[in-house]
Order: structure tokens, then C-alpha cells, then sequence
């Protein structure tokens, strides 16, 4: 019995330090690498016009977004190579209502 009672300490505790080891790693890992894009320039940015949907606005800039922020309705930003940025502003229908070009 006084076997099978260790065997089972041991187990426990072994997990204990897995779970812990998990959260240091996430707490500490630092923010996920954001992945710049050539395509973040202002002739797309140009490109996107009043009620376009979100998937529109992604066609053109190739990827999904990079950060987004509350608003009226909404504003999410795709990231250049350089530091430029793209920030649409969408509606609360998830349509565009306007843009803006950012660069260094």
C-alpha cells in the first residue's frame, strides 16, 4: 500500500510543477511576433473604400489584422515592414467607413 501512496505523491506533484512551468512560460513569454507585410502601403490603403466588408479590406492587404481597438463601432490596424500602418474604421454593420495611412 505505502508503495502505491508514493507512486501517487509523486504524480501529483509532477503535475503541479508541469501546470507551474506552463504559467511561468505564458507569463513571461512577452508579446507574439507581429509578421510585417509589404503589402501595407498607401496605394491599398487608397484601395479600401466606404462599405467594404472586413474580407474585402483583407483581400487587399493579404492577411488579416494585427490589432484592433473599440471605437464608435470598431478600428483594427495591419502593420507595415517599416513601421507603416493601416487603421480602417468599420461601422457597426462591420462595413469601412474610413481609413488612415500612418508612416515614419
Amino acid at each position: 500500500m505505502k508503495i502505491k501512496s508514493n507512486a501517487a505523491w509523486i504524480i501529483i506533484g509532477a503535475f503541479i510543477i508541469v501546470v507551474c512551468c506552463g504559467f511561468v512560460y505564458i507569463a513571461f513569454r512577452g508579446p507574439t511576433p507581429v509578421v510585417p507585410d509589404p503589402s501595407i502601403n498607401s496605394s491599398n490603403c487608397d484601395a479600401i473604400q466606404p462599405g467594404m466588408s472586413e474580407r474585402q479590406v483583407e483581400t487587399i492587404l493579404s492577411r488579416p489584422f494585427d490589432q484592433w481597438g473599440q471605437g464608435v463601432a470598431g478600428m483594427k490596424q495591419w502593420l507595415g515592414q517599416n513601421g507603416e500602418c493601416i487603421t480602417v474604421y468599420f461601422q457597426r454593420d462591420g462595413t469601412v467607413y474610413g481609413t488612415v495611412y500612418d508612416a515614419p
